[in-house]
């Protein structure tokens, strides 16, 4: 866990301060209009539920997507979808298990000096949990269980013209789904998840208020 923690801490730093650096020789971006957005990387998530045994982070990638419309040079409100998987080995079944988050959240971005290109974000709404069993051919779907979530994060639009950014971010994600059930019988109670995440992806602004 220390490894990951320092892995994590060394890929934010870098990109964060790579970032910074660019943003700071380049000429901002006109940010206006209708607003896209996507890329992918690194997130380390906790789950969390009672009587599960604390045993670390979990590595996988991450995905996300986005949507919306600035308001001025300093606001856009939105969307967001973001979505962490991977299959773990789970000793209790004698095989594996595949767990799949997903987050639909609205979200406000604001730019503190808009020329800078730097931002902070947050949101909330809903938080989905997929888990699924795998023994041998065999697999059992626990029941998909959906709860309220909500997200944290900074980053830098990096300007590639007036319209399209590198967007490098980090993000936190914290979700709470209460039960996880095979079909009446209790998987994990109470559970709850945060992910932390690196991303690399692109903004597009459509420039057209």
């Amino acid at each position: 866990m220390r490894q990951s923690a320092v892995t994590m801490m060394m890929a934010v730093l870098v990109v964060l301060g790579t970032a910074a650096g660019a943003s700071a020789q380049t000429e901002p971006i006109e940010r206006e209009g209708f607003v896209a957005g996507g890329g992918g990387g690194v997130g380390w998530m906790d789950f969390n539920c009672d009587g599960c045994l604390a045993e670390g982070r979990e590595v996988s990638g991450v995905a996300d997507a986005r949507l919306g419309y600035a308001i001025n040079e300093q606001l856009v409100l939105g969307g967001q979808f973001a979505f962490w998987g991977k299959t773990s080995p789970e000793a209790y079944f004698a095989g594996d298990f595949k767990s799949r988050i997903s987050d639909v959240l609205a979200t406000a971005t604001f730019y503190p000096m808009p020329e800078s290109g730097f931002f902070v974000r947050g949101g909330a709404g809903l938080t989905i949990v997929h888990g699924t069993i795998v023994r041998s051919a065999n697999e059992t779907h626990l029941d998909t269980r959906t709860g309220w979530g909500l997200t944290g994060g900074a980053g830098f639009d990096i300007p590639v013209s007036k319209h399209v950014a590198i967007t490098p971010a980090v993000n936190m994600w914290y979700g709470h789904v209460g039960d996880l059930r095979i079909g009446t019988t209790p998987y994990a109670t109470n559970v709850s998840h945060n992910t932390i995440d690196v991303t690399l992806g692109l903004t597009f602004f459509s420039g057209t208020k």
